[in-house]
């Protein structure tokens, strides 16, 4: 007999199935989780499939040729964009610090909050050339298709807020 065997004589022990066999249930656990989480979330428009509810997550649903097409735009503006969303993260950052401050110095706020809406305005402005330059070389199908595509994410969003509970319907 081996030196593994009961001392009953009964099958050898195996040290090594418990570990393993509860690595292969955490493994397994995880796995179906990850599964129900791409379940629940395949028609949210958050997780896997892309979270941009907007021009981008269209875009990112046509065929291969037109989402090549029509990336390229969204990667240049993109570029134009990350400018004026670094000047927004450093004028929120200075307006938080600024209404910490002991006194608060309003003109201070004032003009800091100025800053951030001149900022938001700009980068407002370039989204807005981004969808106008993407819509434009879109096909009339497309535009119809993004319509409903946009109209199926407002109303979990928007329905019934604003007296719109009809809209779209």
């Amino acid at each position: 007999m081996t030196e593994n065997a009961m001392a009953d004589g009964g099958p050898p022990r195996r040290p090594w199935v418990w570990p393993l066999l509860t690595i292969s249930l955490m493994v397994n656990l995880l796995l179906l989780g990850a599964a129900g989480a791409f379940w629940l979330c395949r028609d949210t428009g958050w997780g896997w499939r892309g979270h941009h509810r907007g021009i981008t997550g269209f875009v990112a649903t046509l065929p291969f040729e037109r989402r090549e097409e029509l990336g390229r735009i969204l990667e240049q503006e993109r570029e134009t964009m990350k400018p004026l969303w670094s000047e927004i993260g450093r004028v929120r950052r200075e307006v938080v610090e600024s209404v910490a401050e002991e006194p608060l110095d309003r003109a201070k706020l004032d003009a800091l909050l100025g800053r951030f809406a001149e900022a938001d305005g700009k980068m407002r402005e370039a989204r807005t050339r981004k969808f106008t330059e993407i819509v434009t070389r879109m096909t009339p199908e497309e535009r119809r298709a993004f319509k409903e595509w946009r109209l199926k994410r407002l109303r979990g969003s928007w329905s019934g807020r604003h007296g719109d509970e009809d809209e779209g319907k």
